[in-house]
């Protein structure tokens, strides 16, 4: 299902806990216009605007609320909304209005120097293709509808006629499940709707589901059913269930639900952990069955569908603008023709000159009229084939980027992907990449290193971040201390995926030293205080699988089960651990959950240990745990151990527990299950209830994780850098783990000097950013003589929001750097910095995002191009963006290969398309000054039609698709030839303003020639010249298709059989389909061609004018060459010398 979401161009973004406007959720829940006013129904208190009420198993009550149904629609059009939709959106652009105007002024007016379709024609043709590919992909659409909608499952329907209570579970498609509906879902199905969890096949109401459909997680998801309604199995029991379900209004929040169920006057409350919504599938459960509260367009995934953002590349905006230029020459053209011709029909009238009749009696009116003529004559001078052939162009592009296996990963069958085809030349221009961290630098896969625990550190050796570090400082470290270490003799339950190395941990644990007693709730609270879900064999510890809601939850389990406390098993009350000491498998029942969250920042479990006792185990960030702490003895020595640990990289967590006595955790629990059951403001009131147990804990240490960098980023960070691109750093970690993070992955080294802005202490930081603004030169940062760096936190970032002065002085100072690493740095922070960027930096950089979670969703889609990483993290991030690599070190490929020729091949494809047009409209006009100003077409109508279709755009497609200045090898070993697109080298209003001045000399040369040399030299048989507009038209047709054609051989660098043979068949294209036309009789240039090309003077002509017209093209390769080089013409030298090396005979071979 995912995948068909995927294909259809939309978005599914998980929101977390964003919030929604009462009037906003009744928008969103109306569709179709119905009221939404809650009704009391005699089945209880009337509920507020802010909530919904649904009955259970009454279908009349509920229908009577206008409930949206349970059919999906994500088709685009229908059969009577696909013509004038369709139709809407092709003319929104504009040079589909201005042909629209053209054609309608060749078919009904008798102005026209052209044939009536002349316009109509391609335009039709280019309408046509567009319209063909939409309703191509809206079917596509309409297919997967129609098979979602129609799949079965079983829901509670009572046959009609039956008595009351002899309802059976019957299949029926998803289209009929309404709002109050009992559904059953089996194992390995989808739920066909957002469900309240009832009863299950498992103990104690469990069910297990996947959500990958929703946010890209594979790992499984523990769901558990309302525990008073567990023994509700058959259909006969939950047929008897009678009452109301009041929660809140349709959102798209993905991991939140309020609600309660009123049964027989009881409420039992209800939370996200009893929900399962449409599109997670079932999975390890045998059956559920649930309650319908959302349906159709109300249910959370089709809420968090939203069309993929619309990003504009920079090129397209320069072509809108360049258009509007075009424009204003045409009309200026037609306006010195349309005065010229008024003056010429005075001249020839005055002159008497009888053999014009229809310059005699001209009037001013009819001079006016002659505007219109030349209004369409010169119509082609915007071409019509431009968006049509650059989005071609850009689908082959994405198609070789897809199918390149230097971005493919082969351990995870994963190839790049590429989302967004019209911006592929915008990877070839970047500036400014902005990277998150974890899953993106690093694999996300992390591993249990360290631990702190009773002011000692267990675990020897260290990471590759913390050599980088040693070597930063000059010290000697080994990875690993082979004398002390020991993996099997460290571990409990040895697994070789796990290289805890410290056997000291063990040993003082099992010889009951004092630390022994600490140790083992340090562990505990690791095996214990989680949501990991278990599987596989219970009984043997190898062969179990934890699935984990996060890479760090799920490494902590998997330390805990190495070391002798094996969680293997949970139910909806417990967690069952074996241990080592004592001996046996232990049973901690689990009494409250306070959840994660990124305000909190920490997760904490009340549990009932086996002798009766209650504790509080608690695990979160160091910068909330510490303050709680009951002791502040332990306080130094930890933090000199987590600084330590940050400085090899490596991830932490404090744990701590706090002994609870009965009479206060009841009194406290009563005010948790308060919270718990409101409907409004949950959240917030569960945190406030958290915050009062979670307080004078007691330490029992922290723990160090190891998250090590991909394969090949220092390598691709480096690369980049030499091309000019600035790599900016975002990621919530500490300032020393991703400062060292920096200098593993080379993005920091020894000769850059950093400057920290960091604290709370807003006299502090505006002192650090005045002194570091006036320590160094205000230049750029590849000026500056010294190489600088900025580290910058969430708080400072805070503060510095506060006052755009200060904002203006950080970024000018950034502006000042190679490297930017922000710490601490909360999703929306993320996008904040790359907004600033993109509106404070001038010129405006191209910025690129890249990230693999949910909370790089906002970055990705601020930037003008986003890139996604198939991570650990979800599908979130590539969901979101444009472009979707497997590893970081594809994305040097993907810009310095691919970016790169992407740029030049679009911005040459562009300019070619305004070029052959031009050559085209200034040829005909140049004609029609030779011609009177009489508005008459050198070419035939059909000849014009084809010109765009059949003579030029071929060969510039094969151009944009294959064209390749130099080997890919080459474009990453000089990554300063990147620098072409970042400089605006390939297109520009001054470069297309040189290729206009090339059509305009290409222009005059083919008319000059061809008037003045041509005519009068071509003599009949009865002697006789043949001065025959028909023959013109074909010497000139001929003359401007060779020019145009040969014009693209002048441009390319990389010729193949394909490229060859389609450049010479398009270059005799006007001739071949002149002498077909010409050999129809009811042709107006019946046999025209035919005597054209028996002429030797056609030949000769053609021999002088096309060298004569290509003359101008070849001077100037060869002054830009030798006395205007760009980096590439060095670098194509040297190449083109190393194969004339390779390819030259050794002085071996030659004595031979």
């Amino acid at each position: 299902m995912a995948g068909r979401f995927v294909n259809i161009e939309t978005e599914m973004i998980g929101t977390g806990g964003a919030s929604v406007t009462p009037s906003d959720a009744k928008a969103a829940r109306t569709p179709d216009g119905g009221s939404r006013h809650l009704e009391d129904h005699g089945s209880g208190d009337r509920m507020d605007s802010s909530t919904r009420r649904a009955c259970i198993l009454e279908p009349s009550k509920n229908r009577l609320q206008h409930f949206s149904s349970n059919v999906v629609i994500t088709a685009k059009y229908n059969a009577l909304t696909f013509l004038p939709k369709n139709m809407f959106e092709q003319f929104r652009r504009a040079a589909n209005i201005y042909f629209l105007i053209v054609s309608c002024l060749q078919m009904f007016t008798d102005l026209s120097p052209t044939g009536r379709y002349t316009t109509a024609g391609p335009l039709a043709g280019v309408l046509s293709f567009s319209m063909l590919r939409e309703l191509f992909e809206d079917s596509k659409r309409h297919k997967a509808d129609k098979e979602v909608n129609n799949r079965l499952v079983e829901a509670l329907r009572m046959e009609e006629g039956a008595p009351a209570g002899s309802s059976s579970f019957q299949e029926v498609p998803w289209s009929d499940i309404e709002v109050g509906d009992v559904v059953r879902v089996k194992n390995r199905q989808e739920f066909p709707a957002d469900l309240v969890l009832l009863s299950s096949s498992a103990d104690m109401g469990m069910a297990y589901i996947e959500t990958s459909n929703l946010d890209g997680e594979t790992n499984l998801k523990l769901r558990q059913a309302l525990k008073d309604f567990q023994s509700l199995k058959t259909a006969k029991d939950l047929d008897s269930l009678k009452g109301n379900c009041d929660y809140e209004l349709p959102n798209n929040r993905l991991y939140n639900f309020s609600g309660k169920l009123e049964v027989e006057g009881k409420s039992h409350a209800i939370g996200n952990d009893n929900v399962a919504l449409r599109g997670a599938r079932l999975r390890n459960t045998e059956w559920v069955a649930g309650l319908v509260v959302y349906t159709g367009p109300e249910s959370k995934i089709m809420m968090n569908m939203r069309a993929a953002p619309s990003k504009q590349s920079n090129l397209e905006k320069v072509v809108n603008k360049t258009l509007l230029l075009i424009l204003a020459v045409e009309l200026l053209l037609c306006m010195i023709s349309t005065i010229l011709n008024g003056e010429f029909a005075k001249t020839k009238s005055a002159e008497g000159a009888w053999y014009m009749p229809y310059v005699q009696n001209q009037s001013d009116g009819d001079t006016a009229k002659s505007f219109i003529t030349y209004f369409i004559l010169l119509n082609n001078f915007v071409p019509i084939s431009l968006y049509v052939t650059v989005e071609v162009v850009k689908v082959f592009q994405a198609m070789f980027m897809n199918d390149d296996l230097e971005m493919y990963h082969e351990e995870t069958d994963t190839p790049a992907l590429c989302r967004t085809s019209n911006l592929n030349e915008e990877l070839g221009q970047v500036e400014y990449i902005f990277s998150d961290k974890t899953g993106t630098l690093t694999r996300n896969e992390m591993e249990f290193r360290k631990c702190s625990i009773a002011g000692v550190v267990y675990g020897y050796g260290t990471t590759e971040i913390g050599l980088a570090a040693a070597k930063r400082r000059g010290e000697k470290v080994e990875m690993s201390t082979a004398t002390k270490a020991d993996c099997q003799k460290a571990q409990a339950n040895y697994s070789p995926q796990f290289s805890f190395d410290d056997s000291r941990l063990l040993e003082r644990m099992q010889n009951g030293q004092e630390s022994a007693s600490i140790i083992r709730e340090f562990f505990v609270a690791l095996a214990t205080a989680h949501t990991v879900v278990p599987e596989n064999d219970p009984d043997n510890p190898a062969d179990v699988l934890y699935q984990a809601e996060s890479p760090d939850e799920g490494a902590l389990t998997f330390a805990a089960r190495c070391l002798g406390f094996f969680f293997h098993k949970r139910n909806n009350t417990s967690v069952f651990v074996k241990e080592i000491l004592p001996d046996g498998d232990m049973e901690y029942q689990v009494l409250n959950v306070n959840k994660f969250n990124s305000t909190r920042k920490r997760m904490s479990v009340v549990l009932r240990r086996p002798d009766g006792s209650l504790v509080l185990y608690v695990k979160g960030a160091d910068n909330v745990m510490l303050k709680r702490l009951a002791s502040k003895d332990d306080i130094e020595q930890l933090s000199n151990d987590l600084e330590v640990f940050a400085n090899e990289g490596l991830r932490t967590l404090v744990i701590a527990k706090k002994e609870l006595k009965e009479d206060y955790w009841k009194e406290w629990n009563s005010r948790h299950h308060e919270a718990s059951v409101r409907v409004h403001n949950r959240e917030q009131a569960m945190d406030e209830v958290a915050e009062e147990v979670e307080t004078e804990l007691e330490l029992l240490g922290a723990t160090a994780i190891e998250d090590k960098l991909q394969v090949g980023v220092p390598d691709a960070i480096a690369t980049m850098a030499k091309a000019n691109i600035k790599i900016w750093v975002l990621t919530g970690d500490k300032e020393e783990t991703a400062v060292n993070i920096g200098f593993a992955c080379q993005l920091l080294t020894n000769d850059i000097q950093r400057e920290h802005i960091v604290g709370t202490d807003m006299d502090n930081i505006k002192s650090k950013l005045e002194t570091a603004l006036t320590k160094y030169p205000r230049k750029p940062a590849e000026e500056q003589p010294t190489k600088l760096a900025l580290v910058v936190d969430g708080d400072a970032l805070t503060l510095l929001e506060q006052d755009v002065l200060l904002s203006d002085k950080l970024l000018e100072f950034a502006k000042m750097c190679v490297a930017v690493i922000a710490c601490r740095v909360s999703p929306k922070q993320k996008a904040d910095i790359v907004k600033m960027v993109k509106t404070g930096v001038q010129p405006t950089p191209l910025t690129l995002a890249i990230g693999d979670g949910a909370n790089d969703v906002s970055m990705i889609q601020e930037a003008h191009v986003g890139v996604g990483i198939s991570g650990n993290e979800g599908l979130q991030a590539v969901r979101a963006a444009d472009y979707a690599i497997a590893q970081f070190r594809f994305l040097a490929n993907l810009l310095l290969v691919h970016g790169r020729l992407n740029y030049k091949r679009v911005a040459v494809v562009i300019l070619y398309s305004f070029y052959k047009n031009s050559v085209l409209v200034m040829s005909l006009w140049f004609y029609s000054l030779y011609a009177g100003q009489s508005g008459t077409a050198l070419l035939n109508s059909f000849m014009q039609a084809s010109f765009n279709v059949v003579y030029s755009s071929i060969p510039i497609i094969i151009y944009g698709v294959f064209e390749a200045d130099m080997p890919v090898q080459t474009c990453k070993q000089f990554p300063d030839l990147y620098m072409f697109g970042q400089r605006k080298q390939g297109f520009s209003y001054v470069i297309m303003a040189r290729w206009l001045l090339n059509a305009l000399l290409h222009s005059v040369t083919l008319v000059l020639f061809l008037v003045y040399v041509f005519l009068g030299s071509v003599v009949s048989e009865g002697g006789q010249p043949h001065t025959g507009h028909t023959v013109l038209g074909v010497v000139g047709g001929t003359l401007i298709c060779a020019v145009i054609n040969i014009k693209v051989a002048l441009e390319s660098m990389h010729f193949t059989v394909l490229s060859a043979g389609i450049l010479l068949l398009s270059t005799f294209a006007f001739m071949i389909e002149a002498l077909m036309y010409g050999s129809l009789p009811s042709f107006q240039f019946y046999q025209g061609p035919q005597q054209t090309y028996s002429l030797g003077v056609f030949w000769f002509i053609c021999i002088l004018t096309v060298p004569a017209a290509m003359l101008w093209d070849v001077i100037w390769l060869h002054i830009r060459r030798n006395f205007f080089p760009l980096p590439e013409h060095y670098v194509q030298y040297q190449v083109h010398k190393a194969k004339e090396i390779m390819q030259k005979p050794s002085d071996v071979q030659k004595q031979a």
